[in-house]
């Protein structure tokens, strides 16, 4: 019985996390503030009214599935980081539906590009991918403290959607600081990118998210 009392006397209460929604919004306030920063410090593209009075209704549809996906994906770490939460159908979809969606971008614009145009871009230096890590990286310090207090099992997944969640509003906000449309360019620096961040958070979820 004294082993017993000797042990409960180190118990802490258990915290009770926020909701999951809740949560998406902490991130979203974050990397709302990191891009406005970014926008202050860059400034806008110079043609960003051209941009969208010439065609409006496509660069919205971009900026609108990237917000689906980064969304989704957050949702579904955020999901997946809760140890005892029952992985469901709706998980499920919100898993696959951000590699869906980013796999169509990148497939879009491989359709026009050559070799010789993608030579051509990776000697200019990648400018537009280094303002997305630098938009990510403090929500993505932030969001990877949230999912470890969740004690996740799913290292290498929840690790994966988190830094692609963090990356598709990073992608979002770029697009309003470069004003390259070249197909090429978007494939080499704002869309192919961030899939491979994601990729490099399979990793980091396997290292950060241990406990």
């Amino acid at each position: 019985m004294a082993d017993i009392d000797k042990l409960t006397e180190d118990l802490k209460p258990v915290e009770r996390l926020p909701g999951v929604w809740f949560q998406v919004v902490q991130l979203m306030v974050a990397l709302g503030l990191c891009a406005g920063a970014g926008l202050s410090f860059i400034g806008l593209r110079h043609d960003i009214s051209a941009r969208l009075s010439s065609d409006m209704e496509m660069f919205l549809l971009e900026n609108v599935l990237m917000a689906i996906a980064g969304i989704s994906a957050a949702l579904a770490a955020f999901r997946l980081s809760v140890p005892t939460l029952r992985v469901g159908i709706s998980t499920a979809v919100l898993v696959v539906l951000p590699v869906v969606v980013w796999g169509g971008l990148i497939a879009v614009s491989a359709m026009e590009i050559t070799p010789t145009a993608i030579y051509h871009e990776l000697t200019h230096g990648p400018h537009c991918f280094v303002d997305v890590l630098v938009i990510g990286v403090l929500p993505g310090i932030f969001l990877f403290f949230m999912l470890r207090r969740a004690a996740p099992v799913h290292f290498g997944l929840v690790g994966f959607l988190g830094v692609l969640a963090v990356a598709s509003f990073g992608a979002i906000a770029s697009r309003y600081m470069c004003s390259m449309e070249d197909m090429t360019h978007l494939f080499v620096w704002h869309f192919l990118p961030v899939l491979l961040i994601g990729f490099v958070g399979i990793a980091l979820g396997r290292f950060c998210l241990k406990w």
